[in-house]
């Protein structure tokens, strides 16, 4: 009887999720860049707008300063992220912004607590007469940082389904960028950092006579079939836009290019 309810009523739950990851890849990925980019791979529906920018201030986009020092495994015994953090925490505050967290995924943290310096700042262990360095903890990386006056971090790790038009479900970390490159880290004076803008919706306001309708929060579930053949749908929509107020008070580093920003 529950797997039959299931194949019944699940529908509705599959719809409010999928609105939902919709808008939380939204929502992640403008803060990873400060844009979100919409194609027909990630997007199954008509794109009538393809780009939409936050208008991050340019002064407020930073690269590295080499390529030896991109925040990846590959450059863990040369770059420097703890000298990036205080450098940018200290352009922040020159520039009007207390920055008090630091967003990256769980790729660019695996990546961030391998480096040498991050290592060499946080832990290391005196073992038979020698330091033995550690890759640290997020809580250990975290209470360093704040001792020191700098921001905490915080660790996004999600995946979102995307359904194309064929109706192909594939899995996406949303902090990559379009080009599925793992580059940006946000910095950021307060959470939450802005709002999700809601509006009216066509069906809610002008519904036809064949469906049923109902709300959970801002998203509107709509039932409504056929009899020849016997076919019943469930659609679920919202009108909504994600809305960054304090991006000017924002930096975003680029940490996977030292020559120009999102390159």
């Amino acid at each position: 009887m529950t797997q039959l309810l299931e194949v019944i009523l699940g529908d509705v739950n599959a719809c409010i999720d999928g609105v939902n990851g919709r808008l939380e890849w939204m929502a992640i990925q403008a803060l990873a860049g400060g844009t979100i980019t919409l194609s027909t791979t990630n997007n199954a529906g008509v794109v009538t707008e393809s780009a939409f920018d936050f208008q991050l201030p340019s002064a407020n986009k930073e690269v590295c300063s080499a390529a030896n020092q991109y925040w990846t495994t590959g450059a863990y015994s040369t770059n420097a992220p703890i000298s990036v953090i205080e450098t940018i925490v200290a352009e922040a505050k020159a520039g009007g912004s207390k920055i008090q967290y630091i967003v990256m995924n769980m790729s660019k943290w695996i990546a961030f607590r391998t480096s040498t310096q991050v290592q060499n700042y946080c832990s290391a262990l005196f073992v038979s007469g020698a330091w033995v360095k550690l890759a640290p903890s997020l809580k250990m990386v975290n209470e360093m940082l704040v001792s020191q006056g700098l921001p905490q971090i915080i660790v996004v790790d999600t995946v979102v389904d995307i359904e194309t038009a064929a109706h192909g479900i594939t899995s996406y970390d949303p902090w990559l960028d379009a080009s599925s490159a793992d580059r940006y880290v946000l910095f950021c004076p307060e959470l939450p950092l802005g709002n999700t803008l809601v509006g009216p919706i066509a069906m809610e306001t002008n519904p036809p006579p064949q469906a049923t309708i109902a709300k959970k929060g801002h998203i509107l579930i709509s039932k409504f079939g056929t009899v020849d053949p016997v076919s019943e749908v469930t659609m679920g929509e919202t009108n909504a836009m994600i809305s960054w107020p304090t991006i000017d008070r924002c930096w975003i580093l680029d940490s996977e290019s030292h020559t120009s920003y999102g390159a």
